[in-house]
């Protein structure tokens, strides 16, 4: 046989091989309990990554908060701003209205 032909059945059988180990690792996995110590590690490690996630979420909060305390700062000087454009045009139609004198016939 050749090298190339030897070389792939050698490949296949351990494909092959290693698929019925990881099948019966899965079916045993399941009906085996971890021991306690490795419990406590992934416990640990589950309360690491959710104390991580809430700092992170706390992050968030802050700075979306800090966002709509600039965005109403915002709108709050927009509406100062169309408020004095309001009482500028008023003003202006009020002296039209003043200045616009009947044509006599």
């Amino acid at each position: 046989m050749s090298r190339p032909m030897v070389l792939a059945l050698v490949l296949l059988f351990l494909i092959f091989s290693s698929q019925t180990e990881w099948l019966q690792q899965v079916k045993i996995e399941p009906e085996a309990e971890p021991p306690p110590r490795a419990l406590h590690a992934s416990s640990h490690q589950v309360n690491e990554q959710k104390a991580g996630q809430t700092s992170l979420s706390s992050q968030i909060i802050f700075l979306q908060e800090k966002q709509i305390h600039t965005l109403t700062q915002l709108v709050r000087s927009l509406r100062n701003q169309l408020s004095l454009c309001q009482e500028t045009l008023a003003k202006e139609n009020a002296t039209e209205t003043l200045l616009d004198v009947p044509e006599a016939d």
